[in-house]
């Protein structure tokens, strides 16, 4: 397991930190070096924590864990992500079949905000299980773009979530999404931005369903790609 630590942000705490540098910790995460000096890939999956990290700073994890081998992710402090590209391309992998990411936790997560904090975020993972139990709001442009592209998620629930207002925020969110059945929003209440779900499904598996509470018909009615919203035979339904 690799354990990252910090109290207030991840690496250097700056603004309302208490200005020291906290350890990091990579346990056969980067792998071994050979005879030569060569690094070599690990061989086994790992597991990434973010310990006590409550917020990322924009382009922090930018591409950073790109084609490793992390197994699952679990950001158990995390409040907020408010910073622009601060996951944007964090886990993506250019060969999905390599290996499969399992899931990816945010226990705390309340806010999306900044622009594609999270976009192709666990593009081409293969990732499995993904949960934002206290999500509220979605806010940013581009936030969570291409974010589950070609992952092989098969049902994806936001229990928490009021507010999308990002323009663009899920497009191609759910993309190529092939053992994708359902997706929850079962407290959202407003979608100010029309393209907020603009080809949120495209290639995904056919006949995918969005639930939606009662009363949600005419906002939902009227966004950008509805009914199928990028997806083949896309079901609406308005059950919880």
């Amino acid at each position: 397991m690799i354990e990252l630590l910090d109290s207030n942000v991840f690496g250097e705490s700056s603004g309302g930190g208490d200005g020291k540098k906290y350890n990091i910790t990579v346990s056969a995460f980067l792998g071994d070096v050979d005879s030569n000096g060569v690094l070599q890939l690990p061989t086994a999956q790992e597991d990434l924590v973010l310990t006590g990290v409550k917020e990322i700073p924009a382009a922090c994890l930018s591409n950073k864990f790109k084609d490793t081998r992390i197994k699952s992710l679990l950001a158990p402090d995390l409040e907020t992500l408010s910073n622009d590209i601060s996951l944007y391309y964090a886990f993506y992998r250019s060969d999905k079949t390599a290996y499969s990411m399992e899931s990816a936790s945010f226990p705390k997560l309340e806010t999306i905000s900044g622009i594609q904090a999270m976009a192709s975020c666990f593009q081409k993972t293969g990732l499995k299980e993904v949960s934002f139990p206290k999500l509220k709001t979605i806010s940013g442009t581009y936030s969570l773009m291409s974010c589950f592209e070609s992952c092989d998620l098969k049902s994806v629930s936001f229990p928490e979530l009021t507010t999308i207002s990002g323009s663009s925020a899920l497009s191609n969110c759910f993309a190529k999404c092939t053992e994708l059945t359902d997706i929850f929003f079962p407290k959202l209440e407003t979608i100010s931005s029309s393209d907020a779900f603009s080809y949120l499904l495209p290639s995904a598996k056919e006949g995918v369903a969005l639930h939606f509470k009662s009363g949600m018909e005419t906002t939902v009615q009227g966004l950008s790609g509805y009914p199928d919203f990028g997806g083949t035979s896309t079901v609406i339904l308005y059950d919880l």
